[in-house]
Formats: C-alpha cells, structure tokens, sequence
C-alpha cells in the first residue's frame, strides 16, 4: 500500500505538471485531436480518487475533462447527412499518416 502511495505522488507530482504543460501548448496550437487524448490521460490520472482524497485539483480534472472530451471529442458518431463526417474523415487520415499516438497502437 505504501509503494501506491509513493507511485501515486510521483505521477501527480512530475508526470501530471507534463502532461498539463503538452496539454496547454496543443490547446494553444488548436491541435483538438491531440489535447482529447491529453485531456483524457489526464482525467485517467485521477479515475480511482475515493471521495475522501478529492481536492481542488482532481476534482478540476475530472470535471474539466469530461467537459473538454463531450464537447470536442468525436465519439464517431456521424452527423453529416452524407454518412461520412469530416471529422471522422480527419481523424482517419490522421491514423493512416501517424498510425500511433504517444506511441501506442490506436487498438491498445
């Protein structure tokens, strides 16, 4: 339980600063596909925080990017009266050019 504590407080305290700051800079560079998938790394950081442990900050987290993710991230559900959404379309170019984000195969 000690060693949860201690991974936890590293992740919070060094690896959440980075992910905020690659977060800031693709909101900045209006990069909407890469910021979902920080906004949701994010959000994953803080997904098992008990009740008790909530403070300012994973409480912001969790409620900002479930905000940011409903409101610009494309689900795939399609919209457009053609049957293929541009942003779908987008997204698909993307995978076919990039193939991964941060790495890690989209099927992971």
């Amino acid at each position: 339980r000690e060693w949860c504590e201690l991974l936890r407080a590293y992740i919070r305290g060094k690896v959440f600063p980075i992910i905020e700051r690659w977060c800031k800079r693709a909101s900045s560079d209006r990069d909407e596909e890469l910021s979902c998938a920080l906004w949701a790394h994010m959000a994953f950081l803080y997904r098992n925080v008990r009740a008790d442990e909530l403070d300012f900050q994973s409480a912001s987290v969790l409620i900002l990017s479930q905000i940011f993710l409903n409101s610009r991230y494309n689900y795939g559900i399609d919209t457009s009266m053609d049957g293929a959404s541009s942003k779908r379309k987008k997204r698909g170019a993307f995978k076919e050019e990039h193939g991964t984000m941060f790495g890690i195969p989209y099927t992971e």
